[in-house]
């Protein structure tokens, strides 16, 4: 079975896709796609995410990836697989239970197109990369906003070596703070990110009463409450700039240690920054 060529694709589709937030949103139009070319789509995924894919589509059929394999296998005969993992006893485990065709995606390219337009066009699909830059997220209900003044900062991600120093968002802070006096700016930290509350708390920023922060415990009260924002939002390459982006925020994302051509957000309003050469201000 050669994984690579690209034909015709069949009426049923199952998709396990495992990773970060950042790697389920980037997840996003490949599902669209799918939906286009598929009239069912099965997408495997942790029950965490779920939310946030019933908030793009109500066509997709979800399973919980952390319960296993048990109830979509039933699914598996006439099926196109679409994986992130190259297993070829897992491969071998889903042609006997009657696949037709496996397409297995590399998950950490290091070079190429951006990931999720390599996706698509391995799928046969037809996108440009201007395509994919729009807003993906739309809330359901008709959420009020809050104040436009509002900068949303998140200085964390979920790994140490992506995170642009402190003392720059601070930087940011302050000057958005100085442009004008109903301004406010919102810190969010995740519950990985204790050493950078730890920071936060030895600054006098916290004590401002136009500063307010929140550690999230859940991806879904962070999307409950991003929806609402109106502001700019600036973070790192983390999946809530990712999300910031999809739901058409004016979105400043910082990459350290990541490729922005490969990895960057996909929204209609998305700067990009390279963390070797933070520009002094960017709002």
């Amino acid at each position: 079975m050669d994984q690579r060529d690209v034909t015709p694709l069949l009426s049923k589709v199952i998709l396990f896709r495992s990773g970060g937030f950042g790697d389920i949103l980037l997840t996003i139009p490949v599902l669209s796609i799918l939906e286009i070319k598929f009239r069912e789509v099965m997408l495997c995924v942790p029950g965490k995410y779920h939310f946030l894919i019933k908030e793009f589509s109500s066509r997709i059929l979800l399973f919980d990836l952390d319960e296993g394999e048990d109830q979509i296998i039933k699914h598996a005969s006439g099926a196109t697989l679409l994986s992130f993992w190259d297993d070829p006893e897992w491969i071998k485990k889903w042609e006997d239970a009657g696949v037709s065709q496996t397409y297995i995606f590399n998950p950490r390219p290091q070079k190429g197109e951006h990931f999720t337009k390599s996706i698509i066009d391995r799928l046969g699909g037809s996108v440009s990369r201007f395509d994919l830059d729009r807003i993906w997220l739309m809330p359901k209900n008709n959420i009020p906003s809050t104040i436009s003044g509002d900068l949303w900062i998140h200085p964390g991600s979920g790994s140490s070596d992506k995170n642009l120093a402190l003392s720059s968002f601070l930087n940011f802070a302050e000057q958005w703070l100085d442009k004008q006096e109903e301004n406010r700016v919102f810190f969010s930290l995740g519950e990985a990110d204790s050493s950078i509350m730890t920071k936060l708390n030895k600054t006098h920023y916290l004590n401002s009463t136009r500063i307010d922060f929140c550690i999230f415990e859940s991806l879904e009260s962070f999307y409950c409450k991003l929806v609402k924002h109106t502001g700019p939002f600036i973070s790192n390459d983390t999946g809530p700039s990712h999300l910031a982006a999809m739901l058409g925020l004016q979105t400043h994302t910082f990459f350290k240690s990541t490729r922005p051509d490969i990895w960057a957000p996909l929204g209609p309003n998305v700067k990009i920054y390279c963390a070797d050469s933070v520009p002094k201000r960017i709002l």
